[in-house]
């Protein structure tokens, strides 16, 4: 549920496995975080080999080593000759691998996938799948008391969410 800004600012260091098996990730600013003082979040282990983020950020890492790169920007530029480069990878540059990773995947769907995507679609799924509100908004670092969360999350059963249901009426 991280913003394209916050993906674009990570550091190598920033990413590693805890003792659980899960992600620790610092992000060190963010909209909500001005000052800077930085947050931690807890990325969970997949249930699926192909999605899990562990397996996922510990194959890239190991990708980075294998070209020389241990330190600085987890995320880098790529140039035209497709080697690694120092320069950080924009958000907007982020934005456009996962439409382009996307269409690779769903070549015929009409679908739009973005960056943007994963912050919203990770909320409207997590609050589907009965998160608490508070650590929707925890993990999305959303600002306490923002109307945006609510933006992502959506009723997806009329009936069965009906807030009416179970009232006393």
């Amino acid at each position: 549920m991280a913003r394209r800004s916050e993906r674009s600012g990570l550091h190598i260091e920033d990413v590693k496995e805890d003792d659980e098996g899960d992600l620790t990730i610092l992000i060190r600013s963010s909209k909500t975080d001005q000052e800077g003082d930085g947050a931690e979040v807890i990325v969970p282990r997949g249930v699926h080999n192909e999605t899990d983020p562990v397996r996922v950020v510990r194959a890239y890492k190991e990708a980075l080593v294998e070209r020389g790169v241990t330190t600085g920007r987890l995320l880098r530029a790529i140039n035209q000759w497709d080697q690694i480069t120092h320069d950080t990878m924009s958000g907007d540059a982020i934005n456009e691998m996962v439409q382009r990773r996307a269409a690779r995947v769903l070549p015929d769907d009409n679908l739009v996938c973005t960056a943007h995507g994963f912050r919203a679609g990770g909320a409207g799924e997590a609050y589907k799948n009965k998160a608490p509100l508070s650590a929707i908004r925890n993990q999305g670092r959303w600002a306490e008391g923002s109307p945006q969360i609510l933006e992502y999350i959506r009723v997806v059963d009329a009936r069965a969410e009906n807030p009416v249901r179970g009232i006393g009426l």
